[in-house]
């Protein structure tokens, strides 16, 4: 429940339930109703609720079963349209294309370069003549 209730122990639990098997998920649910009320009146926590299930899985867990199957197979028809997404927002990060044919963007300082470039030439070429 403190997990759940924390901003980043609540993300990474929703991260630990998109990759759980249904075992676990059921598990990590049937744990949490017990606290529903808790988890119900904290703003991170409300999330999980929301995401779990947890309110359909107290009601009726047959239901809470076809919802979360349901969910599955959405998110994997989903990834094999798109394919896995992976976002990277650090600027040093080489594996940030997913492509494997993809163009490496140009950096500034090359881009400034290739600009410069001609007229460096032309300058060469007007010493050369004198």
């Amino acid at each position: 429940v403190a997990l759940a209730s924390s901003k980043h122990g609540s993300r990474s639990l929703d991260t630990l339930w998109k990759y759980s098997n249904m075992k676990s998920k059921q598990t990590m649910v049937e744990e949490l109703s017990y606290k529903l009320d808790q988890l119900s009146s904290n703003k991170f926590a409300t999330f999980i609720v929301k995401n779990w299930f947890i309110r359909e899985y107290k009601r009726n867990k047959a239901d809470w079963t076809k919802l979360v199957e349901k969910e599955d197979k959405i998110a994997d028809a989903f990834t094999e349209i798109i394919g896995e997404k992976c976002v990277n927002k650090r600027k040093n990060d080489t594996n940030s294309n997913t492509e494997p044919g993809a163009k490496k963007k140009k950096e500034v300082t090359d881009i400034v370069d290739d600009w410069l470039k001609p007229e460096a030439e032309v300058k060469k070429k007007e010493k050369k003549k004198k």
